[in-house]
């Protein structure tokens, strides 16, 4: 039976790697990054925020316009339903009638 060879061509162990190649104590690799983050002076966030509590009010300003106009669509709507309604039943009784 023939067998392929491995395709892994990493080094199965890195420490005893790093000992041989330096004869020092292996360090390990510092996956652990820092980020900085931007300071900001509590005028800058005052402001921030307030800018937030405008655009906040504007959105509920707008999305009780859009309700109001939705409610007065829905009600169009069931009229005009109501009113095919009553002229499909006037068109049967009047086609009753005429056969």
């Amino acid at each position: 039976m023939i067998r392929s060879p491995d395709k892994c061509y990493s080094d199965p162990n890195l420490m005893q790697s790093a000992l041989l190649s330096e004869n020092t104590t292996p360090t390990l690799p510092n996956f652990v990054s820092s980020r900085t983050k931007r300071k900001r002076s509590v005028e800058q966030l005052s402001d921030m925020f307030a800018t937030l509590m405008t655009q906040h009010k504007a959105i509920l300003a707008s999305n009780q316009e859009i309700e109001k106009s939705i409610s007065f669509l829905s009600s169009q709507y069931d009229d005009l339903s109501r009113k095919v309604c009553d002229i499909e039943m006037e068109r049967k009784k009047d086609l009753e009638y005429i056969i």
